[in-house]
């Protein structure tokens, strides 16, 4: 599997010439396979003969690759003996068969989000990982520690995942899920709701304000009715 397309070369060898337009290359995509038109999809560049081992070097142009999928290309030849080569001959070990691979995995976590609060003794979270072609690894480390099961336990603290996932082409997708908590007690969860514990404290702090206001308007007010019943 390969992130960038290429041109694909290989070379045949044989003790004898090949037929005059005797040779086919096959481009399979996606399992569906096409013929190659020669000095357009493809050059042929050949040496030897006369006596000496002939040998042809195929050179298919790396545009034929350029989208994403899997691919495969066949060479079919028939030589002046009359011999037929495939290098899909299983006993020729010369199958050309891969993979172009551009695109990033994708990582969705279905239950998982950026600063909300799980009011849960543990947390089982899903996530959704896939690959265009073949996904190679995934892992995932809470709060900077690996870990093989996405279950999070709960904490008084806020915590962090983050998931990795490469493929088989080397692409490699991360993503962080931050600052959101796991805890069973509501104080916990109160303390860690940064609008609601302000506001809560902002609420009091005015409570007390006024109590204060009130009690001293109270003892003014007292002293001047004393002072006019004096």
């Amino acid at each position: 599997y390969i992130q960038q397309e290429q041109d694909i070369v290989l070379t045949e060898i044989n003790v004898n010439s090949l037929e005059e337009g005797s040779v086919a290359l096959k481009l399979t995509k996606n399992g569906t396979p096409s013929d190659l038109t020669a000095d357009e999809d493809y050059t042929t560049e050949k040496t030897g003969g006369n006596d000496q081992w002939s040998r042809y070097v195929y050179t298919v142009a790396k545009d034929l690759f350029a989208e994403d999928g899997r691919y495969s290309v066949s060479v079919y030849s028939l030589d002046d003996a009359g011999n037929v080569n495939e290098n899909i001959d299983e006993t020729k070990k010369a199958e050309i068969s891969f993979g172009v691979d551009k695109t990033k995995p994708v990582i969705v976590p279905a239950d998982l989000e950026n600063g909300q609060q799980y009011a849960e003794q543990e947390k089982t979270a899903s996530i959704e990982v896939k690959d265009n072609l073949v996904l190679e690894t995934v892992s995932i480390e809470l709060n900077g520690s690996p870990i093989t099961t996405f279950a999070i336990p709960e904490s008084n603290e806020k915590q962090n995942v983050k998931i990795v996932a490469t493929d088989a082409a080397g692409n490699m997708e991360e993503i962080l899920v931050e600052d959101f908590l796991v805890s069973s007690n509501p104080l916990v969860r109160w303390y860690n709701n940064t609008p609601l514990f302000i506001g809560t404290l902002v609420g009091v702090g005015v409570l007390i304000v006024a109590v204060i206001l009130f009690i001293i308007l109270g003892k003014k007010k007292k002293s001047k009715e004393e002072a006019s019943n004096a």
